[in-house]
């Protein structure tokens, strides 16, 4: 699975790098790339469930990891 964390991160660094240079049509081609790797790591389904009733449990549609940390959403 962490070739999908590392290809989604390339795609997401690459798209940012064409953003800079105007090219739209790249860079949605990149991004859309981006889209499907994430679908692809959220596909077994990742569901957060709250440890105290304060908190929120919800479903996890996107999930990075990016320097050792873990970010979602």
């Amino acid at each position: 699975m962490k070739d999908l964390f590392d290809k989604e991160h390339e795609l997401g660094r690459l798209a940012g790098e064409v953003d800079e240079r105007g090219d739209v049509e790249r860079f949605d081609q990149l991004m859309s790339e981006a889209d499907a790797v994430m679908d692809e790591i959220v596909a077994p389904g990742i569901h957060f469930e709250a440890l105290e009733k304060i908190l929120c449990s919800f479903d996890c549609d996107q999930l990075s990891i990016f320097d050792g940390r873990v970010c979602w959403r």
